[in-house]
């Protein structure tokens, strides 16, 4: 499964500003952002300088990956 890595926020009014080591769910790459989805359930745009598309096999979302390494 496809998910967001959140790797840092360059900017701190972005909505997932506190998910930073955490998946997110992915939902799709536009032109210049990924597509996820906040915690709310609302898609909301992720910039793509502070992700990566991983893929694992049982994500827990928007809780801190263990050994995350920037």
């Amino acid at each position: 499964m496809k998910v967001l890595l959140i790797e840092q926020c360059s900017d701190s009014m972005m909505w997932y500003r506190h998910c930073v080591g955490c998946y997110v769910p992915y939902l799709r790459t536009e032109d210049d952002v990924y597509m996820g989805k906040e915690l709310a359930g609302f898609a909301n745009i992720v910039k793509l300088t502070d992700a990566r598309v991983v893929d694992v096999d049982n994500p827990k979302y928007y809780t801190p990956v263990r050994n995350y390494v920037s």
